[in-house]
């Protein structure tokens, strides 16, 4: 299993992480682009699903923890 970073993003339709260390060759973008310079028009190559799907992995840990504690 990769190793996950904070600046990461996951596609809440599919469950696909975007690694920035990895990018997205077969989209076009390469390795070492950053979440935010990623174009808006990009989407998920694998469900399709559009930019805006995508979440902070950090975020979603948050939340996780949240709902385990009880927070």
């Amino acid at each position: 299993m990769s190793r996950i970073y904070v600046d990461d993003v996951l596609c809440t339709r599919c469950g696909r992480v975007y690694e920035a260390t990895r990018g997205c060759p077969a989209s076009g973008i390469p390795a070492g682009t950053a979440w935010a310079l990623v174009p808006m028009d990009w989407r998920c190559p694998d469900c399709g699903a559009p930019k805006s799907s995508f979440e902070s992995v950090d975020v979603i840990y948050q939340r996780a923890y949240c709902v385990i504690t009880g927070f």
